[in-house]
């Protein structure tokens, strides 16, 4: 009885961890997209003008909101799908389908 409770506990953990590293994941994509948009190779190959040019106001800030926006939609959209999924599919083939998009 002991071993079969060590190891539900063991893959309790290692659930767990997995769990845990997709959030991780999700956290550093948000860093990249942070970054990214405060390039100036971002501004070049949208043919966004810079912060004081004019434009900024109406165009980079809208694109900025925009790329913003859509991330975190994907990540709610994501979110919300995961739960139908794990539902209709199943964990373990909605985590396999998660992991190879």
């Amino acid at each position: 009885m002991a071993l079969i409770e060590s190891q539900m506990n063991r893959y309790k953990r290692l659930v767990t961890t997995f769990v845990v590293l997709g959030s991780l994941t999700y956290g550093y994509c948000a860093s990249i997209v942070g970054s990214a948009i405060g390039q100036s190779g971002w501004y070049l190959c949208f043919g966004l003008p810079r912060q004081g040019e004019p434009g900024y106001d109406t165009t980079t800030t809208h694109a900025i909101a925009t790329a913003n926006a859509f991330f975190s939609a994907g990540g709610a959209l994501g979110g919300l799908l995961v739960m139908w999924a794990a539902d209709a599919f199943g964990r373990k083939r909605s985590i396999r389908c998660g992991s190879l998009l």
